[in-house]
Parts: structure tokens; sequence; C-alpha cells
């Protein structure tokens, strides 16, 4: 039996509103400007927002990007479990930070050094105590993106101190006490129960211990083995708190590297989407300071300046006076519709906005990468095999007809078009179909928008015409000179030398493209990849290399380690942390020990 070649148009008969609605295009959609030459300003910030919300809550993105920009109000679902590690049986009385994970909290789980009173002197050394909560209903909560409970000078604390203080105070960089308490001040007249942070792990810094949630337990626990030992006579004072982390106990030099290791491990869970899950954020009302409309000030002190040295010190009189009534106008609406029942994200235009950046992104991370394997290569033969992969990446787009008009003048055939408006001019129509393509039904549902959903939209938008004005343009050059066809003939028509210079000169284009991108969520890793004992890490606080130092261990002077910018800061890995091997059990490597718990 043979069977018939079916007639793409003819299944489309039956379903007329389904043309009429979307009609076939050869041509770029009415407005706007889509010339393949138009390279975004050097000023855009619309893919530092496509990125920036893309890796919410995801832990490796903001270890890598330390400095938040952004604050985001989200629920923290009834029955979720936070932890809080301890030396005394008392439940706080005033603000405190929990973990999410538990392995985060027994860090501060210290033994008891002195005796609380006469009657539990004989209690000394035994153990420690762990406070575990159940939320009792959705906690209000905001987050702020970024290493933002890093204890570092030079930007990861700048959106908590606009919220706490109106600026960005560095002097204040260790007074974690009164962070908290000007934050839940500022929180409690507008109903917010705590604020979302993250260094090793993530942890919710909690107003009221005794508000939306209850104790699951309060266990006295065993000292952990690695520091367990003979009994110590009690101080003549209780143990000294450190000013970067109240509650916790000045630690010994040279202490055991168990749990440090384990809260690193627990960290790595949230490393990739969707992130802590246990925090579900309200995209619609979200607030980012690289939003030029809100603080268009910050784009003069960006400018030259590299990404992860971004931050909000700077800003104008004005950009925080409008910050600062955006903020509080964005977090009493949204607290009124969650006390109403109003789920997340239901207002506006119902958009998933968290799953949407995703998807755009997963379009092309991989294949980015894919091609840019392919082009790093002196080897002409190159040419025609990333010519088919660009076809791959742009085939939905791709229009019957859009041809080269090989016959014009000012394009003859096997040359490359001039670099000006005109460049390809004749897949114009194909980008635009790639740019629009998830953005476009939202677009004409602008009325709908939230503030913060016109800032995702413009960043959605701004981020998918670059990756595709860089993808088809490469492309379309490729059509031009007879490549992608796969019968061997590329090499003969374009000849060897210029091949292999298109090669070249594609391969800085992508580079390019993936440097703009920054996705380090996808493209950051450990290079050969880890082995199954091990994991990949980045640097975070507390957790730095020093040359010469040998660790990991404690230092008992954290400012002068911070404040000092000299070894620790240029030869160290604060600057710009990079991936590394760590091995998750025994024997740790000689290089591992160089790790330096701050």
């Amino acid at each position: 039996m043979r069977l018939r070649p079916l007639n793409a148009l003819a299944l489309l008969a039956p379903a007329p509103a389904l043309a009429a609605q979307a009609p076939f295009a050869s041509a770029p959609p009415p407005g706007g400007d889509w010339s393949l030459a138009r390279a975004p300003p050097a000023n855009a910030t619309g893919h530092l927002i496509f990125d920036t919300v893309r890796s919410l809550l995801q832990h490796w993105p903001n270890t890598r990007y330390r400095n938040g920009h952004a604050i985001v109000p989200g629920t923290v679902p009834a029955g979720t479990l936070l932890y809080h590690g301890t030396v005394a049986p008392v439940l706080p009385s005033v603000p405190e930070w929990t973990a999410t994970d538990p392995e985060h909290s027994l860090l501060f789980c210290r033994p008891v050094r002195a005796p609380l009173s006469a009657d539990d002197a004989e209690e000394d050394g035994a153990g420690c105590y762990h406070l575990t909560l159940a939320a009792t209903r959705a906690l209000k909560v905001l987050y702020f993106d970024g290493s933002s409970a890093a204890k570092m000078r030079g930007g990861p604390m700048d959106s908590q101190d606009l919220v706490a203080w109106g600026v960005v105070r560095e002097e204040k960089v260790f007074a974690e006490r009164e962070r908290i308490a000007a934050l839940c001040e500022w929180a409690a007249p507008l109903g917010v129960d705590g604020f979302v942070r993250m260094e090793m792990d993530f942890e919710i810094m909690l107003c009221d211990f005794t508000a939306g949630v209850e104790v699951v337990s309060f266990l006295n626990l065993a000292a952990p083995a690695e520091r367990r030992g003979p009994p110590q006579p009690p101080p003549r004072e209780p143990p000294p708190r450190t000013a970067i982390a109240p509650g916790l106990p000045t630690p010994r030099a040279g202490a055991p590297v168990g749990l440090d290791t384990r809260v690193l491990e627990s960290g790595s869970w949230h490393n990739g989407y969707p992130g802590d899950a246990r925090v579900a954020l309200d995209y619609t009302r979200l607030i980012t300071l690289y939003d030029a409309g809100l603080a268009p000030g910050l784009a003069a002190v960006r400018t030259g300046v590299p990404r992860l040295q971004h931050r909000l010190a700077g800003a104008s009189a004005a950009d925080l006076a409008r910050f600062r009534a955006v903020l509080d106008g964005e977090v009493a609406a949204w607290v009124a519709e969650v006390d109403a029942g109003v789920v997340v994200g239901g207002t506006g235009s119902g958009v998933d906005w968290r799953t949407l950046f995703n998807t755009i992104a997963e379009r092309y991370a991989a294949r980015l990468e894919v091609l840019a394997h392919l082009l790093n290569t002196t080897d002409a033969g190159a040419a025609g095999r990333a010519q088919r992969q660009l076809r791959g990446m742009i085939a939905p787009y791709v229009l019957q007809g859009a041809t080269p008009d090989f016959s014009a003048s000012s394009n003859p055939a096997g040359t490359a078009a001039d670099d000006d408006d005109d460049e390809h001019a004749w897949a114009a129509g194909i980008s635009a179909q790639c740019t629009t393509t998830h953005t476009a039904p939202i677009a004409r549902r602008a009325a709908r928008l939230t503030r913060g959903e016109r800032v995702l939209l413009r960043a959605a938008e701004d981020t998918s015409r670059e990756i595709c004005r860089v993808l088809v343009g490469l492309w379309a050059e490729g059509v031009e000179r007879g490549l992608g066809t796969g019968t061997g003939a590329e090499l003969a028509r374009l000849g060897a030398d210029e091949a292999g210079a298109l090669v070249g000169r594609w391969h800085t284009r992508v580079a390019a493209l993936m440097g703009w991108l920054d996705w380090s969520g996808y493209w950051l890793r450990c290079r050969p990849a880890c082995g199954f004992e091990e994991m990949c890490v980045l640097p975070t606080w507390p957790f730095f290399t020093f040359p010469g130092r040998r660790g990991p261990q404690f230092m008992e002077r954290v400012r002068d380690v911070v404040e000092r910018r000299g070894v620790a800061q240029e030869e160290g890995d604060w600057e710009d942390p990079q991936p590394s091997c760590m091995r998750l059990v025994e024997p740790v490597s000689e290089e591992e020990e160089m790790w330096v718990l701050v």
C-alpha cells in the first residue's frame, strides 16, 4: 500500500478560525526594528534581569553573582519546616535566623560551655539545642537575591541596606543584629513575617517566633562527633558572640570540617532550577534595581564595570525615593492579596514567568555550548557543521520563501552583505518570529500586566531578540555562502581559507553572545566533571582559600580578613569565584585542606 504525502495546508482547511488568528508570515511583524545589524546598547540591562529572574532561589548562580539587585515577595507554605541552632533551650523572643535545611542550623548548634544557672552546672558541655519549627500558615517573606547573607564588603548586602536604612551602609556589613531589627521594624506594620537570604544555604530571618509557626521539637543534641572530647571546665564568663553571626559562639581555630562540608552539600541541592522550592515567589510583584525605569542613575555607575562588581551604592536620591515608594506600594498590595486568599501570582496576566524564562533559556543554553564547541577549531569543515547546528536551532521560525536574492547587485552570490542596516535583510522575518514567539501573546494583553510583569516582558523580549539576531544572522550568512547542504561541495565553493576565517569570525560572535547572556547556572561548572565522591563547589561566604594558609579552619579576626584587600582579594577567590571539586568523604586531598572558613 502506497501512502500519499500529506499536504500540511490541507490539514489546516477544516479550521479557518485558527488560520485567521495566526496568519502565515513571510515578513517581519509590523512595528519594531528587526535589523540584524543592530546590537543592543552597551548599557542594556534586559539580559541581566532575565538571568536574575531565571536564577531566583538557585544557589549556584547566586553564589557566582553575590551582589543581588532583586527583591521579590513570596510565601512559605504551611507545614514547611525551619531550623534554629542555639546554646540554650529558650525560644527566641527577638528576631532570629532560621535555616531551611538542618545542616545549616547545626553549624549554630554549639556545645554549651557555660552553665545557664547553678542547677545546670552538671549539664555543662552536654551537647547543644536544636529547634525545629513548622509554619502553621503561609508565611509572608521578602527574598533578597544574590549571596545576601554573605558578610562581605562590596555589595552583597546593598539591597537589605536600602530597605533597613534607606541607603547603603558599608560600615554596617557586620551589624547583623541591627540589620534584622531594622528590617523587622519596617516589616511589622506591613504584615511581613521575615526575609529570605542565602550564604552556604538558604535562611529565613524570622521576625517573630510565636507568629505563624509552632514548635515541632526542641532537642538537646549530642555534640557532633568531630566536636566531642574530654570535658572542659566552664569559663568564668558566658561564651562571647561573634559580630558576624549573633548566636554563634566565637569558634576555635582549627575546628573540624564535617559540618562545614555538609552545609555546602545541602546548599548544592538547590543549585539549579527550580531552586529552593519551599519559597513560592510572586513574580508579578518583582522589584529589580536593574530596571532602568526604577533606578536610571545606576546606569552610569555600572558603565564599564564587570557584572561581578555591580552594586547599588551610588544610586541617586531620586532613585532611592522612587525605589522606596515602589517597594512600599508593591509589598502593601501583595500582603493584602495574600491575606485575602489570592494565590501567589494570582493577579496580573496569569503568566507563569518562572517557567517561561526557564523555557527560553533551555531552548538555547546547551545548543549554544555545542555551537561554540563546533566553532572552537581551525578545521574549515566546521563551517558546514556549524551551519547545520544553526539551522536546527532556528528551524521553527524559518519561513517558506525566505531566501536571499543572489541576483541583487548589493549582495552578489557567494559574498557577505555589508555591515549595515540591510545586512541579511531577507532573514529579518525569521529573526522576528524567533524573537516574538514566546512573548507576543503576552504583549497583546499588556493592559493586564502588573508593573513587575512589564519589566519581565521587556527582559524576555530583549534577551530573545539578541539571541535570535545573532543566530539568524550567522545562519543567513551561511546560506548566502552556500553552507549547510551537506553535499561536500561547501569547501569547494567557499575555499578552505575563507571557510576557516568564517569559522573564526563565527566563534567570536557566539562567544560574545554567550558572554553577554552570562548564564553561569548552565555554563560555569567543573571541567572535567567531579568524581562520584566529590561535589563541584563555588567559593562562598565564609569559605575561601588563601595562599599560604592551611585549613579548613576558623579565622578569629574575621574583620581583618574581610577588610584586608591585599592577598585575600587579589590572589584568593573573592573577586571572581570559580568552581572546583571537593571531596565529600575521606580522604581529603592536600589541596582541599586549603579551604578556610572565615
